[in-house]
């Protein structure tokens, strides 16, 4: 199982104990960064609470240490401060040997952990830097380094699924999923901050990673499911899913840029996912890497979720229906006139099943020859974004930037306006569309039916 630790960085021995107090109640263990301490506070490291196991770290400054002393200077002061008798102590592995030898018959009750650092890159021959990391004074290993991709996070959780007494954390914001994907990959340790403003890049809070992450519930037998794509960072999709889906599941970002997504595609394999969503610019990409694509996917021409059945990844597109699913708890479309701005991927979803439903839709668009090719594919009406202000509608949908609208004026009063942007719930447009009286619908809400109908692809219900 994968023991949860809080790392305390004080600086003060009073800050120390403040954050000792908030992690107990998360975390199996706490690690105490010495390095990060102030030196008044290395003598009162006796007051410290001891409710939960303690680890005590003292990270020279070429692995990501905060004091820049001689090296001698800093192994004196660690194992002064060792006297404390934590239940574990975490030593470099170039660590002199004669230190380890120390340390282990001076404190035969310490467990050691062996760690190793790479914050610029990840190693391209794990197993040789593993190997050397050997020590007999060794209890468990800890491996952290930068990855530049997810696909290197996901190489190095699949390195450490084959090892024993191994953890091996991928730094950075791309290695995110190294943590919390941990108690599936037998990870003896995963490490938190206590408060999220205080995390490190890439590393999660205790509370994010139990509250939102469900990370108690996470073991071998854990389904992934993960939103793919570039960026992601603003999506709220994790928080969704993750509050429901079923057990046995988790919810992950990932970032995937087209050139990652050959590998990526290679490697999920090796990994429970079970399905994704997918968000731009892979949306219209993700063709290759699939066994078969529903109908109403081909004639959107992109796909933004899929299942995973066996060795077949299936295609859907589930935009169109949430939109119109979250326009229809407001009001019906058939027979609506409704506006759609621009002619993308999303448009063009939102564009299909509303004239499934039975919708008149105009497509306007600032590169009118988008709108009027994606018109005559749907069998629907285009013009030129310069005439929105001379376009009549019952329901206008934005789904390009704002700043390509022309004078608010010229909104319908008596309008329905949806704003696709689901990371902010009072755009620019729907402040003005709010001010003219029109009823809003914010992207939220369309994140929200379309998240639920991937659900319903998931898990057949």
């Amino acid at each position: 199982m994968t023991r949860l630790v809080g790392v305390v960085k004080g600086p003060t021995i009073i800050a120390a104990k403040e954050q000792i107090e908030r992690a107990v109640p998360l975390a199996d263990l706490i690690e105490i960064r010495l390095d990060l301490l102030d030196p008044k506070a290395l003598q009162h490291l006796k007051e410290l609470p001891r409710q939960k196991p303690l680890i005590f770290t003292f990270r020279k400054k070429t692995q990501g240490g905060a004091r820049d002393i001689p090296e001698q200077e800093r192994l004196e002061l660690f194992e002064k401060c060792l006297a404390c008798r934590p239940e574990y102590c975490d030593i470099e592995t170039d660590t002199d040997l004669s230190f380890f030898d120390r340390i282990a018959k001076k404190y035969p009750d310490m467990k050691i952990i062996g760690s190793f650092h790479d914050f610029e890159q990840m190693p391209a021959h794990l197993e040789e830097a593993f190997e050397a990391m050997q020590r007999p004074q060794i209890a468990h290993y800890k491996i952290a380094v930068m990855a530049k991709t997810v696909n290197d996070a996901l190489h190095l959780m699949v390195f450490a699924r084959e090892k024993q007494h191994l953890t091996c954390i991928a730094m950075g914001h791309d290695g995110q999923v190294s943590r919390i994907l941990g108690p599936l990959f037998g990870a003896e340790f995963c490490y938190a901050a206590i408060d999220e403003a205080d995390a490190p890049l890439g590393q999660l809070s205790l509370s994010s990673l139990c509250d939102v992450y469900r990370f108690r519930d996470l073991n071998p037998h854990t389904k992934i499911y993960a939103l793919l794509g570039d960026p992601v960072d603003k999506s709220r999709g994790h928080i969704f899913h993750n509050q429901s889906l079923p057990p046995g599941t988790v919810y992950v970002k990932l970032h995937i840029t087209i050139p990652d997504m050959p590998m990526f595609f290679s490697i999920m394999r090796k990994f429970p996912f079970a399905g994704f969503s997918v968000t731009m610019p892979l949306k219209e990409q993700l063709g290759k890497y699939l066994t078969r694509i529903d109908p109403a996917s081909i004639a959107i021409g992109s796909v933004n979720t899929i299942l995973v059945q066996d060795e077949h990844l299936i295609g859907y597109n589930t935009d169109g229906a949430g939109a119109m699913n979250a326009l229809e708890h407001h009001q019906p479309v058939k027979g609506r006139r409704l506006a759609i701005l621009g002619a993308g991927g999303s448009a063009r979803a939102i564009a299909y099943e509303a004239i499934a439903r039975g919708a008149l839709v105009i497509v306007l668009n600032r590169t009118v020859e988008r709108a009027q090719a994606l018109a005559k594919e749907f069998g629907c009406e285009a013009a030129p974004l310069e005439e929105f202000s001379k376009t009549p509608y019952d329901v206008l949908i934005n789904t390009v930037p704002v700043d390509l609208l022309y004078d608010p004026q010229f909104l319908n009063p008596s309008a329905t306006v949806m704003d696709i942007v689901y990371w902010e719930t009072q755009t620019p447009l729907l402040k003005a569309a709010h001010e003219r009286g029109c009823v809003c619908i914010t992207g939220w809400e369309m994140f929200q039916q379309q998240a639920l109908l991937q659900q319903k692809i998931w898990f057949n219900r």
